[in-house]
């Protein structure tokens, strides 16, 4: 008998039945491995590792309280999103969970991507807390989340916060989007955004990211802020941190594009070690503007905007940031207006590396060209650790050519508001402007055309070290060059050097001038 059997299995093994069998085993365990782009574990519920195939997938697990406790998703291969991986928060339904660690592995670069319906994120931290997409970076591992529709409807973005998420952290990703509403419209790569119920959008941390295009369409906003109110405590988003981020090639042909931009509901944002600019010349083809750094909330506080670079072709520091506005349109590197209650912060930033050029004109508060712009609010340019706007040791480091037959003026550092202003310890140079038409080309270092307000401004330095650091270089008898502009008093300037500017459309009270 044991021999008839064995003989059996022997015949069952060669046959075509087995054939077929052992190869539809593989194929099934083959599809099912390429289901597994996304792992879950968990240390309560449904433990794992379970596998997914879409971060969608893994989070309406979580939601669905499929898995507990501290839980990691590890991205082991690419997906593919087709609609919006919801996060909500623990205790909302049946979902539980301390935090949630979302990462890739398996020693690749990994991307979770998906060409979501217009006014949609691809991923919505919906009132999640403590929850952590670390792209690592390290041992070949790295993450790309990318969501490809370019859209101007309102909401579409590629990471929203939004009812009380708070406590996350995104670092060390690629957080690519095509969003291209004009600023102040809710939308971009990551929106920090509004529903708050108790606590806003709080302590949330976007660190050591690459911010930019998902493909050839372009942003107009890489990092987008819009909260709920401007209550601190309360609904306001606060406690954001925007640190060691690449952000880039933000542009559009036909709106205001920004880097980050901050509105109504934001408080408290620190803006630090950033690195803003543009890898390809662009072409303004409207009457829109380009911002770095923009923030308006006249009831926002407490801004921290220190050691950004704005400015060049790529984050080495080489190249230049360039712009050719063919009709009319603005540059400012930041610009903000903000409260009365505390001031904002504006130390250490870099401006340079920027070529300008296009039908540009304006004076003064409509200056198209302007490192620093100051609209309104308390703030102190400076005071702690010095702006530095062009180059002290180079000149054009920044370029500005116009073709109006209007004046256009390149401004550095520039003030148009009611309250007290501070500016020490500043240097801009390297400022070279010209006009290829008949309208003039003018340069002033600092400006402050404030009212009802006073101005401290000590220890500026405007104009570097080699001839004609700051220059006009366009023949319009109209021309000049200004180191520093006060049309105020009070005001304490004191302790400043001013150096090397000139102007080739004349001289005296036409040309070159340090105080007006």
């Amino acid at each position: 008998m044991p021999k008839l059997f064995i003989t059996a299995i022997i015949k069952y093994f060669r046959s075509k039945r087995f054939l077929i069998f052992y190869l539809l085993s593989i194929f099934i365990f083959f599809h099912l491995s390429l289901d597994g782009q996304v792992s879950v574990t968990a240390t309560a519920g449904n433990m794992g590792p379970t596998p997914y195939t879409t971060l969608k997938d893994a989070f309406d697990a979580v939601n669905a309280g499929t898995h507990q406790g501290s839980i990691t998703i590890v991205i082991s291969g690419d997906t593919n999103e087709s609609a919006s991986a919801v996060l909500n928060g623990s205790g909302s339904g049946s979902s539980s969970y301390s935090s949630i660690l979302i990462q890739p592995g398996g020693g690749a670069a990994r991307t979770i991507s998906g060409a979501i319906v217009a006014g949609s994120p691809l991923i919505d931290l919906n009132g999640a807390d403590y929850i952590t997409i670390d792209g690592l970076n390290t041992a070949g591992n790295s993450l790309i989340i990318s969501n490809t529709t370019a859209s101007a409807a309102t909401g579409t973005s590629t990471i929203r916060f939004q009812t009380d998420a708070t406590n996350n952290t995104i670092t060390r990703c690629s957080i690519l989007g095509s969003s291209n509403s004009t600023s102040g419209i809710s939308g971009g790569n990551i929106w920090i955004g509004a529903a708050g119920i108790t606590t806003g959008n709080d302590d949330n941390t976007i660190s050591f990211c690459n911010i930019g295009p998902a493909g050839t369409n372009l942003p107009s906003k890489c990092i987008y802020l819009w909260g709920t109110s401007n209550s601190d405590p309360g609904t306001s988003n606060s406690g954001i941190v925007i640190t060691n981020n690449n952000i880039f090639d933000f542009f559009s042909t036909s709106v205001v594009s920004t880097g980050i931009d901050i509105n109504f509901g934001a408080t408290g944002t620190l803006i630090s070690n950033n690195k803003f600019y543009q890898t390809a010349t662009r072409i303004q083809t409207g009457t829109a503007g380009n911002r770095a750094i923009r923030i308006s909330n006249a009831q926002g506080n407490n801004y921290q905007i220190i050691g950004n670079t704005i400015g060049f072709a790529n984050n080495m520091g080489t190249g230049k940031y360039t712009i050719d506005f063919q009709n009319s349109g603005s540059f400012n590197g930041i610009s903000f207006s903000v409260g009365i209650t505390t001031a904002t912060s504006v130390q250490g930033n870099i401006i340079a590396g920027i070529s300008i050029s296009g039908g540009i004109s304006g004076t003064f508060s409509t200056a198209p060209v302007v490192g620093i712009f100051h609209s309104a609010g308390l703030a102190t340019i400076g005071d702690v650790t010095g702006n530095t706007i062009g180059s002290q040791s180079e000149t054009s480091s920044i370029t500005v050519t116009s073709s109006s037959s209007s004046a256009a003026d390149v401004i550095g550092i520039g003030y148009f508001g009611i309250k007290d202003w501070t500016t020490d310890n500043n240097t801009i140079g390297g400022i070279t402007a010209s006009n290829t038409s008949t309208g003039a080309a003018n340069i002033y270092g600092i400006v402050y055309l404030a009212s009802n307000a006073s101005w401290s401004c000590l220890n500026n330095i405007v104009g570097g070290s080699i001839s004609n650091s700051i220059q006009s270089n366009t023949l319009s008898t109209g021309s000049r060059v200004q180191g520093i502009r006060a049309s105020t008093t009070p005001s304490i300037i004191s302790g400043n050097t001013i150096q090397n500017l000139s102007a080739a459309g004349g001289t005296g009270t036409t040309g070159a001038d340090c105080v007006s």
